[in-house]
Order: structure tokens, then C-alpha cells, then sequence
């Protein structure tokens, strides 16, 4: 049985007992991992604290996963991403968190560009549940109907393979920029997310139509706030995402953004 690192950020060292339940119950279920909280209101290096200290483990490890504290998967998640990560020869497997309000819209989505500009559409449930229950960043292309762009994924339950050697350059980042609206001319916060550029890294260590990082939904989950939004199934208010948006993108990543690949 491989070894995981089972990393917890937490912003202010509080944790709903579901969550930290969960963590308890995987660790007694797949035996052969540890376990590890942080806590810092910095989310990018919390997150980097964790995956410097499994990476100074060395070889102990075969996987790091990472485990939002509002997070709470099914009995078995830990065994069930390994086990889908082997199958289809990942380096990087992310699951399908919804977002906590009505609209029924997902972390995951396409970066691509169109007409000039970076675009991202995400993911809401009803497309979700019409992707195979793992999917890459093709399907994605094929359900949106473009002909480029990349995979974006979620860090919420996030599995990396520590056998590959692009483990040592991982590293995420949020980064922000106030920008100017062409339309409007108003000044706008805009922001990179941690995921999504953990998600631009990926493709760029992976091969055009055969990148090594996937999402799935197999992976049953409840991401909590209020109340505890669910991915067994599709729901939500809106069919498509109805607030796809222009964003931000740092001029050095913009060559991922560009790339074309094949949507075959």
C-alpha cells in the first residue's frame, strides 16, 4: 500500500468536527498515511508549508494529497483517488468540489481564449454529470465546443504524485492585479487563484491532448459552509455558467493560455 501525506490548511486552526471526523476515519481506513494540520490566514503558503515538509520526507511518501478543511468525501475517498490515479496513470488528480451557493457551478472549468482574450468558464452540475466521471481537459473542450484551452481543476481534495520528477517545482501562488475594464474603463480587483495556476503548471508538464492531470467526480463529496453542497449529483439553478469573465492572467503563463490543442 503506498504511503500518503495528508495535508489540512486551516486559516485560523478551527475545523468543524465532520471535517477533522472524516480525516480520522480515512486515516484508520487506509492505514499506511499521516496525517497533518496547518494553520495560517496566508492560504498559498500554508499550503506550500505542507508540501515543502512532505517533500523533506524524501522517498517516504508516494502521495500528497491535500484536504480543505470544509471538505468532507465519502467513506473510502483516500483508497478511491489512489486507486483512479493508477488506473489512468495521473500525476495530478483533482475531485469535483461545487461552489457553496444555489447556482449549482464548480471550481473546475476551461481556461482558452477567444477573440483576443483569456477567457474561464466553469463547470456547473448539470455539464458536469455529461463528462465521463473522470475527465481532462478534451472533454471539457469537447462539452464547450472550442477547439483549445486547459483543464481547470479545484485543491479542495487534490492527489500529486510524488514519483514524477516535476514534484519538486510544484508551488502555489495567488496573484492579484487591479486592472482597467476596456469597456467600462473602470479599475477592477482581479485575481489568479492558487488552483487555477496550480492548474496552468500542470498542463504545461503534460503533453498537448495527453496531459497527467485529470478531475473526477467519483469521488463523492459535501464541501460545507451553511449547509453541505453535494457532487452525487446534478443540481442547481443555472444550465451554464452565466458569469464567464475576462480575467487576469500574469503575462508569463499567458503561453499555456495561447496553446491550441487538439480537441479530438
Amino acid at each position: 500500500m503506498s504511503r500518503v501525506f495528508i495535508a489540512v490548511p486551516t486559516y485560523d486552526g478551527r475545523i468543524d468536527f465532520k471535517v477533522t471526523a472524516a480525516v480520522d476515519r480515512e486515516a484508520g481506513l487506509y492505514r499506511n498515511c499521516v496525517r497533518m494540520y496547518k494553520r495560517s490566514s496566508l492560504l498559498a503558503n500554508c499550503f506550500n508549508f505542507l508540501y515543502a515538509t512532505c517533500l523533506n520526507a524524501g522517498d517516504q511518501f508516494k502521495y500528497f494529497l491535500l484536504w480543505h478543511s470544509d471538505i468532507v468525501p465519502e467513506r473510502g475517498a483516500v483508497s478511491k483517488m489512489v486507486e483512479i490515479a493508477r488506473a489512468h496513470d495521473l500525476h495530478v488528480l483533482s475531485a469535483a468540489v461545487p461552489i457553496r451557493d444555489a447556482k449549482g457551478l464548480y471550481s473546475c472549468g476551461l481556461e482558452y481564449r477567444l477573440g483576443g482574450s483569456v477567457r474561464r468558464r466553469r463547470l456547473v452540475g448539470k455539464e458536469l454529470f455529461q463528462l465521463p466521471e473522470v475527465f481532462h481537459g478534451n472533454h471539457v473542450r469537447n462539452l464547450f465546443g472550442l477547439d483549445n484551452g486547459h483543464l481547470l481543476i479545484n485543491s479542495g481534495l487534490l492527489l500529486i504524485n510524488q514519483q514524477h520528477a516535476f514534484k519538486k517545482e510544484v508551488c502555489f501562488s495567488i496573484r492579484d492585479a487591479i486592472v482597467r475594464d476596456p469597456v467600462s474603463g473602470k479599475y477592477v480587483a482581479s485575481v489568479d487563484p492558487e488552483d487555477w495556476g496550480f492548474s496552468r503548471f500542470c498542463e504545461l508538464h503534460g503533453s498537448v491532448g495527453e496531459s497527467k492531470y485529470a478531475c473526477t467526480r467519483a469521488v463523492k463529496l459535501l464541501h460545507y459552509g451553511e449547509a453541505g453542497f453535494s457532487n452525487a449529483f446534478a443540481w442547481g439553478e443555472w444550465d451554464s455558467d452565466q458569469a464567464i469573465s475576462d480575467e487576469y492572467v500574469p503575462e508569463d503563463d499567458m503561453q499555456i493560455s495561447n496553446k491550441e490543442v487538439d480537441s479530438a
